[in-house]
């Protein structure tokens, strides 16, 4: 960010890696049901990536979720994700991401507003429904209820 005028900058070749990102996740999760505004979503993230040499993992992460979010494929916003999971693997012969995002299940209960304050004990976490995925690529698994099974789509595309 450039403090002087306000502005971002955002280098050429990381608009190209989110462009990418953003056909390739267009394309696969097209026969995907969709997604609703106010449903609350979780993402796990694992970038199969080569060399040694060590990445910024959340410049990476950015970078996926900016791709993703310019798909508008899977969510419309980045701010419905309420659980965030990613970590990297470096030396791979074949570069991938592996990506899998699922509606976060509440189990029925009512949550509190995020601003509520309570001095009772924490509540567990809700239980998230985790469905397998194999892809190979930044791909959406995705399902509106516990009820109806997310489909998952299969596709191979190179990592950054």
């Amino acid at each position: 960010m450039n403090r002087r005028s306000g502005t971002i900058y955002t280098p050429q070749k990381t608009r190209d890696y989110e462009k990418a990102i953003a056909e390739f996740v267009a394309a696969a999760a097209q026969d995907l049901p969709a997604v609703n505004e106010d449903d609350d979503l979780w993402i796990d993230s694992h970038f199969h990536l080569p060399g040694r040499a060590r990445k910024d993992l959340d410049s990476l992460v950015k970078a996926l979720w900016d791709g993703i979010t310019m798909s508008k494929a899977v969510w419309a916003d980045d701010k419905q994700v309420v659980s965030a999971s990613s970590s990297a693997t470096y030396g791979c012969e074949q570069p991938h991401i592996v990506v899998q995002v699922g509606v976060q299940q509440v189990g029925g209960a009512i949550a509190p507003p995020s601003n509520a304050r309570s001095k009772r004990k924490a509540a567990a976490p809700p239980a998230r429904t985790r469905h397998p995925a194999t892809t190979s690529a930044p791909v959406a698994v995705r399902s509106r209820s516990q009820q109806e099974p997310a489909e998952t789509a299969e596709k191979v595309s190179p990592a950054r």
